[in-house]
Parts: C-alpha cells; sequence; structure tokens
C-alpha cells in the first residue's frame, strides 16, 4: 500500500546529498492499529518508484518527510485499516504542500 508524492510549484523534491531533482517518490506506508480501535501509527519510506520498490530496491533519501505519524482520534466511522492509514498519509503530505495520489 502505497503513495506517490509529486512535487509542486511550492515543493521541489530533491536527492538528499545532491541538487536532483526529481518529480516524485513512491511513499510505501506501514501502520499499527493500537488497542484502543482510535489510534494509528504510520511510517513512511520513500522508493525511487512502485517498481523499484517491488523489485527490492533500497529506499531513496530526499528532503520529503519520511518517518512517522500518529493519529489520535480516529473518527468514529473510521477503521483501523490500510485504507485509513493512506487517507491519511495523503493529507499529511497535501498539508506539507505535496501532491499526492493512491496507487
Amino acid at each position: 500500500m502505497g503513495i506517490l508524492i509529486n512535487k509542486t510549484e511550492e515543493k521541489a523534491i530533491t536527492i538528499q546529498g545532491t541538487e536532483i531533482e526529481i518529480d516524485s517518490v513512491y511513499g510505501r506506508i506501514d501502520f499499527v492499529g493500537r488497542g484502543d480501535g482510535t489510534t494509528l501509527e504510520c511510517v513512511v519510506t520513500t522508493y525511487a518508484s512502485k517498481d523499484a520498490y517491488k523489485q527490492g530496491s533500497n529506499p531513496l533519501s530526499t528532503d520529503v518527510p519520511v518517518g512517522s505519524f500518529k493519529v489520535e482520534e480516529l473518527a468514529p466511522d473510521e477503521e483501523q485499516s490500510s485504507s485509513t492509514a493512506i487517507k491519511y498519509a495523503l493529507q499529511v503530505y497535501n498539508d506539507n504542500g505535496y501532491n499526492t495520489t493512491e496507487l
């Protein structure tokens, strides 16, 4: 389960340690639903593309923020699921100025 994180006019994507800009990265999402039923902890790791991930490539380090984020309280109609984790990941990256798409 993943998302495509695209650059925008406001937010470029640069490979870490270089000045090379790329159009997008593939964000792979892992999540844990806590026992309280309302909390999600998500971790995003980026790769050059979905194909690169499938082929076992190493993560790609860019200036796109990666790591974990926590959803403290899901809405009453939401479940602790992969689709909910993706929804919140899309929101996090869109709020940070990127354009995202679910893959």
